[in-house]
Order: structure tokens, then sequence, then C-alpha cells
């Protein structure tokens, strides 16, 4: 499979973290990572660092570099129902 559950998992709630974010650009990093099962803001940080290669706050701001484009997949982000997944697709 190349991949643990764990990794997926994580990866799963960054996609929709980001897409909730971009979606709705109101909402904070911490009202959707929270929703999205992240049991604090310390290990959500950790774990977007590791998978985004940037801190949440510069890739808001746009200092990561462009997006990659969205692909299709069904949300799970309770404030924007549209929202499809960026990250990688199953």
């Amino acid at each position: 499979m190349g991949i643990s559950f764990l990794d997926y998992l994580n990866r799963y709630r960054i996609e929709q973290i980001l897409e909730c974010i971009l979606q709705t650009p109101t909402l904070s990093f911490e009202q959707v990572a929270l929703n999205m099962g992240f049991s604090d803001m310390r290990n959500f940080y950790r774990v977007f660092k590791r998978i985004m290669g940037t801190t949440p706050g510069k890739y808001r701001s746009g200092e990561h570099g462009p997006r990659p484009p969205p692909k299709t997949r069904k949300s799970l982000c309770k404030w924007s129902p549209t929202c499809t997944g960026i990250l990688f697709c199953p």
C-alpha cells in the first residue's frame, strides 16, 4: 500500500482543512482543525508542516508558492459542502 493508515488519515484531514479555509477564508485554522479531528493545535501544526512543508500561516498568506489544482472529491467540511480534495486522490 505504501502509506500507513495514520498518514492517510492525516493527509485527508489536512486536505479537507485546506479546502474549508480556501472556501471560507474567515474561518480560523483552529476552528477547522478541531472540527476535523485534531485533538490539539500543537499536533495540527506539526502534522501540517510535515505534510505541506510550511506553516499554516505561511500557506494562507501564499508564501508556499502556487497551489496545486483541485481534484474532485466528496467533502467533509461542514462549512462548505462544495469543497474538493487537493493533496491526493486514493
